[in-house]
């Protein structure tokens, strides 16, 4: 194969590997150590003067490859060996080349949360406009009746993501928080209708992605607490627990007197609003350890380990009193409610299981209903 040429009286003579072979053979020439050296130095001199034709003269030192920069005088498919063996040098091993890292890529997409769809939960965001809404047009569609046709943007501005709101009727929400443009960080909660979805934006959005999946199958989106099927696992640990160590446990169950009438008077998004008011002022009364879940609708249990019962019910009155107290804002104004409780006990002395705990407390929230609500009865 020709490689460049080197000049020679004014004319451009060929250079190849055979050429150059048999050139030595036929001079018959010895050439000590120190003329062969001279050699290679004329040669890469040539290689690099010449690299630089006629076709190559705009690109610079830098632009061309390794080999090239080097002066090397052989050809992309030579070896090393073959360099050695043309001019009598031992044959080296080139040293290995160390390809860079490819710069890390940010992903960003939107996680819904609620209500937990695991099969259609991951939504990738567009580099430029994402639309979400009912329209069949919009890059993310939503069925929900809460939902505009065309609800809410997400606009790529450089590194940043910006949520704009399009007029909305039900308006858009981040963090509790009713919002027109809001520029998005990770871990963002967006509420749109009854829908719930969380910003992510890392290089490892898969291991995000499935730590908000164990969220979505443990705590309830909406209000922020333990779900039902978590209640359901821990809390039949706890009684284990309570009858291994001859411990007491008692079980709270909360349920939002006239609730249907808060939703058929103020809208389903507005009732919402109060179960998650109503969530954080019973969070605020109760101890880190307790377990305090959703167990379906508006209706609510609360474990309590080690407290006995006069210590029990005075924690429900405290949670009726604190609910009944204030009015909870909303965007469709300020709504009062009330709830009844049923306690349901246990010494940790005797058998018990966790359905006969929930029987016995389910069986006292009744009592409690009959007799007039927003009372506790155990």
């Amino acid at each position: 194969m020709p490689l460049n040429s080197a000049s020679h009286s004014g004319a451009r003579v060929p250079v190849t590997v055979e050429a150059t072979r048999a050139a030595l053979r036929t001079t018959g020439f010895r050439l000590d150590a120190l003329f062969r050296l001279f050699l290679v130095g004329v040669i890469w001199t040539t290689r690099y003067e010449f690299r630089c034709s006629d076709d190559e003269a705009d690109l610079s030192l830098e632009d061309q490859p390794h080999d090239r920069r080097r002066g090397n005088l052989i050809s992309e498919d030579s070896t090393v060996s073959e360099i050695a063996t043309i001019v009598g040098l031992p044959e080296t091993d080139r040293a290995p080349v160390v390809p860079q890292a490819s710069p890390t890529r940010v992903e960003t997409c939107l996680v819904r949360i609620h209500p937990p769809e695991i099969s259609d939960s991951l939504l990738r965001l567009a580099d430029g406009c994402t639309r979400i809404g009912r329209d069949s047009s919009c890059e993310i569609e939503v069925y929900d009746d809460f939902i505009s046709r065309d609800h809410v943007h997400i606009d790529r501005e450089g590194d940043q993501y910006v949520l704009r709101d399009c007029n909305s009727l039900n308006g858009t929400f981040v963090n509790d928080i009713r919002v027109d443009t809001h520029v998005l960080v990770p871990g963002d909660q967006i509420r749109l209708g009854n829908h719930i979805f969380k910003f992510l934006s890392t290089d490892h959005v898969e291991v995000q992605y499935h730590e908000a999946v164990y969220e979505m199958m443990t705590i309830d989106g909406l209000t922020g607490i333990r779900n039902k099927r978590y209640f359901e696992d821990a809390f039949a640990r706890e009684i284990l627990r309570s009858q291994r160590h001859w411990r007491p446990i008692a079980l709270l169950l909360l349920d939002v007197d006239h609730f249907k009438e808060v939703n058929d008077s103020y809208g389903h998004l507005a009732g919402d609003e109060c179960l998650k008011g109503l969530c954080d002022r019973v969070s605020s009364r109760i101890r880190g350890e307790d377990l305090f879940a959703r167990f379906g609708g508006e209706e609510f249990t609360l474990a309590l380990a080690e407290a006995p019962l006069k210590q029990s019910v005075r924690v429900a009155h405290d949670i009726a009193r604190l609910v009944a107290a204030e009015p909870f804002p909303t965007a469709k104004g300020d709504i009062s409610m009330t709830i009844s409780i049923g306690v349901g006990f246990a010494n940790g002395q005797g058998p018990m299981s966790a359905t006969d705990m929930i029987q016995q407390a389910d069986e006292n929230l009744y009592r409690a209903k009959r007799d007039g609500r927003n009372c506790v009865r155990y």
